[in-house]
């Protein structure tokens, strides 16, 4: 009996260890899409204080581009680590 005992005992600490080291990089996914939005959230502050500042049409349409560049760059950005992660895998 104290044989079992130790052999349930022995399985359930290796199998929790296991566990325990699937679980660690959980935290890299959320730290990347933390500092991604960030990065958004720098921006989307600095497009505001330019739509905020323009004073005609054409000045808002000029926010808007420059707006329009930096969140494709961004993307592209985006795309380019999960076309390298994929890149990886394979």
């Amino acid at each position: 009996m104290k044989k079992i005992m130790l052999l349930v005992s022995i399985c359930f600490i290796f199998s929790s260890v296991s566990y325990a080291a699937k679980n660690e990089g959980a935290g890299l996914p959320k730290a990347k899409i933390l500092a991604h939005l960030d990065k958004k959230m720098a921006h989307l502050k600095s497009h505001r204080s330019c739509v905020v500042a323009a004073s005609d049409k054409a000045a808002v349409k000029k926010c808007m581009v420059s707006h329009k560049e930096k969140m494709q760059s961004l993307k592209m950005g985006k795309r380019a680590g999960v076309k390298s992660k994929n890149k990886a895998r394979k």
